[in-house]
């Protein structure tokens, strides 16, 4: 069996302060717009699921009478190397010259950079391709064939949530946010 998310996440903000007050601060957001309740169970992995509430629906495309089904959603406060688990792609592509690595490779050059980042706030998330030496984020690498991975340290995930997210939500949750944002479909 498995389970599915959809993760956006903040590539920006750092610090234990900054991802309090973020967190804080897009609690009540969503609170406001009715997307969560303030009632909240256990999530998978151990976190608090904030539940959905009756605004939940204005975050996703519905067709006319389908109704809304989600689990909740969970906001990650930790440095983290977000990936798509089974939705991961089999090559990532440098956006600057086309050059492709395969997953096993990539992971191999990412493995030590993902380990210093989340040991280290002074670690930056740098990946160099190979074929042009274009040093890149984590996020920046594209997969043809699958989802993006990210280095964050706060995130918001909707647990079983309908996807895909409509554009407008995920626009007006990347303002809120004040920063820049990778959003991941996750099937674990």
């Amino acid at each position: 069996m498995s389970d599915t998310s959809v993760d956006i996440v903040d590539l920006d903000v750092g610090g234990e302060g900054d991802v309090a007050a973020l967190y804080e601060r897009m609690r009540e957001w969503l609170l406001g717009r009715g997307v969560i309740v303030d009632e909240r169970t256990d999530a998978l992995g151990g976190g608090a699921l904030w539940l959905p509430g009756s605004g939940a629906a204005t975050t996703v495309h519905l067709d006319p009478g389908c109704d809304m089904e989600a689990e909740g959603i969970e906001f990650v406060t930790e440095r983290r190397v977000f990936h798509p688990g089974e939705n991961v792609g089999t090559a990532a592509r440098c956006p600057r010259c086309g050059c492709e690595v395969d997953l096993d490779d990539w992971v191999a050059q990412a493995s030590e950079m993902f380990t210093e980042w989340l040991e280290s706030p002074e670690a930056v998330d740098s990946l160099p391709c190979p074929g042009c030496g274009a040093v890149l984020r984590t996020s920046d690498w594209e997969w043809a064939d699958g989802e993006r991975w990210a280095l964050g340290e706060f995130a918001i995930r909707f647990w079983t949530w309908w996807w895909p997210l409509s554009e407008d939500f995920v626009a007006d949750l990347t303002r809120e946010l004040g920063h820049e944002t990778c959003v991941i479909a996750v099937r674990i």
